[in-house]
């Protein structure tokens, strides 16, 4: 059930994923402690009962700050939780951790905060840094959401032709993977770049 919820969660299929994020906790309690508290974990994201979900995967990860994944969920949380300054905290431990700077997910985090933070300029240089580092290690889906990040940003800053270029780059690695849920969020960006550049 764990699984599946990821798995729909991923594509955007909220129901489904709350649904399946149910079955798991409560079949829960019979689990290793450690396993227990990641079911929970996924369970409160799901539902978005963000300070129940931080506190599940602080739980996960303060004990254990080499569990990367543990990390870059609970900024995750932070960050949906309106916890910008804790995000901020979490994500320069993560960059310190082993390994971290070199995986892209943590630029992608930071261009999140910037851009929680009105700092368009910030958050197109973490897009930048997430495409750089998502090429250099294969991984598609991080780059296509880099591109994307980098075109809402320079759409901010009002470079709507840099945003254009962006956008166009976005739509190749989304169209390679067959990604809904990014198919979709391009879908919005296009309408809002159209907005931009009528008015």
């Amino acid at each position: 059930h764990a699984a599946l919820a990821e798995a729909h969660l991923q594509l955007g299929e909220d129901q489904q994923a709350e649904e399946e994020a149910l079955a798991a906790f409560r079949l829960a309690g019979s689990l290793p402690d450690r396993e227990r508290l990641r079911v929970e974990a996924r369970y409160y994201r799901t539902i978005r009962k963000w300070d129940r979900a931080i506190a599940a995967y602080r739980g996960l990860w303060d004990p254990h700050p080499e569990d990367l994944e543990s990390g870059l969920e609970l900024a995750r949380c932070q960050l949906a939780g309106y916890r910008y300054r804790d995000a901020a905290a979490t994500i320069a431990a993560l960059r310190r951790g082993s390994g971290g700077g070199e995986d892209g997910r943590i630029d992608l985090l930071e261009g999140d905060l910037a851009a929680a933070r009105g700092d368009s300029l910030k958050r197109l240089e973490a897009a930048r840094r997430a495409v750089e580092k998502g090429e250099r290690h294969g991984a598609g889906s991080l780059v296509a959401q880099a591109h994307l990040q980098r075109a809402w940003a320079n759409q901010q800053l009002g470079r709507l032709d840099d945003a254009r270029v962006s956008l166009a780059a976005a739509r190749r690695s989304v169209g390679e993977l067959g990604h809904d849920l990014l198919r979709a969020r391009l879908l919005h960006f296009d309408s809002a770049l159209a907005r931009a550049r009528a008015a």
